[in-house]
């Protein structure tokens, strides 16, 4: 599953999420206009760029190699001058092998600023140097279809010996400016983002760049994560698990599948739709790569970041401010995780407040199912994998029936909503413990619930601050490892029809 605020990986049963720190069972509130815009102003804030331009000798030459016929012929001076006018409205094809909506690793590096050999705070927006190597270097980075193609070998950036290639950016950037738009939807008129204009010829929300010069550096920002975590695994001998080594194996035969399902004459016809004419399949394959070495070392890592409770109350004192700012104290209460079968009761009369009324026949036989299924779990091994199996299998809770019934950070009040009063006794009582299992009558049905673990709700949020800091901390000192060189110069961008 994917973080529903910064769209990083998360496990399906994942509540906080490991780049951002957010809770996932949290709902954004936004009270207007000018919550909006703050909201958006604080996540999107990125630091400036200190960069060495890449020696022209030190860059290899394209060679034109064979292209498709309809990339190689000629461009009119119309065409050129069109190229950037035609992105439309978003209209995308199906997922590539379940990786084209994916985030690159590391998306939280976004949100917090990069400092050695990357992103020089205040150089970014320096408007005093525009034609200098930044950003701004150009007005525009789109070009025609054959010059994207031609030009698609010309490295534009390099980290020690590794090299981003122009091919391999229009995956990067086509990835951050699918992504941006899935991520912020609703509000994208209200950040100005209009997705009937062309990204480079609209100002972004910061006023200072257009919205396709934003993404690009942010598409350069990702690279350089990915590749810093993929270089960092490389030197310290990190091998790919059997899982993610064989969907790399297998990428190229799924791709393959993937475009003669969706009716292209190849996997290159596909990614040039859907990254643009310099994308390849040799680039796709080789950003997966990066992706996956990357992304799962950095997860690695990140699992044995485990603050003490020592640490965690520190934390915690040091921000009391802030937390008490949340509603979030001490005294707060807890969390709890549970698992729950629910049997609902058939049939039923609604009253004159439209409330559903059940006989007592009909909650004799729902209470005579839930018992059943009840007595099917303690027949077989009483852990809490085989209460999830038989979840998926009987509970008639839609909601959580796929994910065997997993509840996350419920506060009291929600197992009172929940599960009825006794449900509610019943998971506040300070006994309880992991393992333990009961049969309460709620509003629609009978529900099985098995208790996960609870915590104090202060220390929840104050350790996945903790973790979650820690883990931007490593992130800026695994990237502070590298020197980053950019040439804006050699950069340029296929254009992707984003609709009709």
């Amino acid at each position: 599953m994917k973080c529903k605020f910064c769209q990083g990986e998360m496990p399906d049963d994942g509540v906080f999420c490991p780049y951002c720190g957010r809770n996932n069972q949290e709902e954004p509130v936004v009270e207007s206009i000018e919550d909006v815009a703050a909201a958006v102003e604080k996540a999107m804030e990125t630091d400036g760029e200190a960069v060495v331009v890449v020696p022209e000798e030190a860059q290899e030459q394209s060679a034109e190699g064979s292209v498709e016929s309809e990339i190689l012929k000629e461009s009119t001076p119309e065409e050129e001058a069109q190229s950037s006018a035609q992105i439309k409205k978003m209209k995308r094809t199906a997922i590539i092998s379940g990786c084209i909506a994916a985030l690159a690793v590391l998306a939280t590096v976004l949100f917090f600023g990069i400092t050695k050999g990357g992103w020089d705070v205040g150089s970014w927006f320096d408007w005093l140097k525009p034609r200098e190597n930044n950003i701004y270097y150009k007005d525009s980075y789109s070009v025609s279809d054959r010059k994207a193609f031609k030009k698609r070998e010309e490295v534009v950036a390099a980290m020690g010996d590794s090299q981003l290639t122009n091919g391999q950016l229009q995956i990067y950037y086509w990835m951050q400016v699918y992504d941006f738009i899935e991520q912020n939807g609703y509000y994208l008129s209200y950040m100005g983002f209009d997705l009937q204009k062309p990204l480079d010829e609209q100002q972004s929300y910061d006023k200072k760049s257009t919205w396709q010069q934003y993404l690009l550096k942010s598409s350069l920002q990702m690279w350089q994560s990915n590749q810093a975590f993929a270089m960092l695994a490389e030197e310290n001998g990190y091998q790919l698990d059997a899982e993610y080594q064989k969907k790399l194996d297998n990428l190229l035969t799924d791709m393959e599948e993937e475009a003669k399902k969706k009716g292209f004459e190849s996997v290159n016809a596909m990614l040039q739709k859907e990254m643009g004419p310099g994308c390849t399949q040799e680039d796709y394959l080789a950003y997966m790569e990066t992706y996956y070495k990357g992304y799962t070392y950095f997860g690695k890592l990140y699992k044995d970041i485990n603050p003490t409770e020592a640490e965690v109350d520190a934390y915690f004192k040091e921000h009391q401010t802030d937390f008490l700012n949340k509603g979030i104290a001490k005294g707060s209460g807890n969390y709890y995780d549970v698992r729950h079968i629910m049997i609902a009761a058939e049939g039923g009369k609604k009253d004159d407040k439209d409330n559903v009324i059940y006989s007592e026949e009909e909650w004799a036989e729902c209470l005579k199912k839930a018992e059943k299924v009840l007595e099917e779990w303690k027949s077989g091994k009483l852990t809490e994998e085989a209460f999830g199996a038989l979840a998926e299998k009987h509970s008639d809770d839609k909601n959580t029936k796929n994910k065997g019934g997993l509840l996350l950070n419920l506060k009291k009040e929600d197992t009172k909503t929940l599960f009825g009063e006794a449900g509610e006794t019943w998971c506040a009582d300070e006994n309880r413990k992991a393992g333990d299992y009961e049969l309460v009558k709620g509003k629609n049905g009978y529900h099985i619930i098995y208790f996960v673990e609870s915590e104090a709700i202060w220390y929840a949020h104050a350790r996945s601050s903790l973790v979650s800091e820690l883990g931007q901390k490593l992130v800026q000192e695994t990237i502070d490892k590298y020197d980053i060189t950019i040439d804006y110069k050699k950069i340029v961008l296929g254009v992707v029809p984003l609709g009709k």
